[in-house]
């Protein structure tokens, strides 16, 4: 399913910008041819009122710049071949490199994370087994039953919001790799350079948010097998995967964060607010799930009482 959407996402993705960056492009040319003769224009003008520098070096370190940039800016084939893939599919290599194939790109992992808690809890639904005079059946039947809610209401909200951030980073990538011809070109004026600067910083927060996130992924599997997932219930187990849960979900909210801060500055999917809305309501939700759940165990040890007192004749009638 997730390998569908994200190659789905990803032929569109590369269909408009090869489309778009070359028209892009064109239309970008006149524009710039006038900025660069303007800026050598002014370095002649300049260079009459300041004899100490070398205007033939000025011109030279001028000139090779321009070429550098000009080239990746409007070799519009060049770029495709080389940028392009590089920006895309850099970060789902790192990490395939890091976890395997199976694990390594967001699609994979996503998918591999949506099995494993299906078979999981499909497992321990197995497991229940209410008899009305049993108290241990009817305390297993809590445990497991709040277990398997309390890891679909964290799975959930982690599930969706790494994939909406992924989907946000893809989508907002393609607009940024569609306005490199003048992002490049920025970065020969000296006053325009600080958004090149700016522009490289988007595409390497999009190469850190596909390393780290499938990384995230991983350790999810490998947690929630250690939170009694396993089969093996108890109420320490249910607070465990509670605490595990809430702990993702927090995780799933600060890795673009943490990548825009090691980028330098916002994250390229830096306008999805919203989600942490959504996150803190998750969280609320877990919270009351958890005070029910504790309520219901609760029950359950009175259930068992009441069944052992009744076997021993120590209730009386009425």
């Amino acid at each position: 399913m997730f390998e569908t959407l994200f190659n789905f996402l990803d032929e569109v993705i590369t269909k408009n910008i090869s489309e778009m960056v070359v028209v892009f492009a064109q239309m970008l040319s006149p524009f710039m041819g006038v900025l660069v003769v303007t800026f050598f224009c002014y370095m002649g003008y300049q260079s009459l009122y300041d004899g100490q520098k070398d205007i033939y070096k000025e011109y030279f370190k001028a000139i090779i710049s321009l070429a550098l940039c000009a080239f990746v800016a409007f070799n519009t084939e060049w770029y495709q071949a080389n940028v392009v893939p590089i920006v895309l599919y850099m970060g789902d290599d790192f990490a395939v490199g890091l976890l395997g194939a199976e694990a390594g790109s967001s699609a994979a992992a996503l998918q591999a994370i949506t099995n494993s808690m299906l078979e999981q809890n499909g497992m321990i639904w197995d497991t229940i087994d209410v008899s009305v005079t049993d108290g241990d059946s009817i305390v297993h039947f809590f445990l497991a039953t709040g277990l398997i809610i309390i890891s679909f209401m964290g799975f959930l909200p982690f599930i969706g919001i790494s994939t909406a951030y992924l989907m946000v980073a893809k989508i907002m990538v393609s607009f940024l790799l569609v306005l490199a011809p003048l992002y490049v070109m920025f970065g020969f004026f000296p006053a325009t350079r600080s958004m090149f600067k700016s522009w490289t910083g988007q595409a390497l927060n999009y190469v850190l948010l596909s390393v780290i996130y499938p990384i995230a992924f991983n350790l999810f599997l490998q947690l929630i097998q250690v939170a009694g997932l396993d089969g093996n219930i108890t109420a320490t187990s249910v607070l465990l995967t509670f605490i595990i849960m809430f702990a993702l979900i927090l995780l799933a909210t600060q890795i673009p964060t943490f990548t825009s801060a090691l980028s330098g500055g916002i994250g390229i999917n830096g306008l999805v607010g919203g989600i942490g809305a959504t996150a803190d309501s998750a969280l609320n939700t877990m919270g009351n799930i958890y005070k029910g759940g504790e309520k219901g165990v609760g029950l359950a040890k009175q259930a068992k009482q009441w069944a052992a007192d009744k076997g021993k004749g120590n209730i009386s009638p009425g």
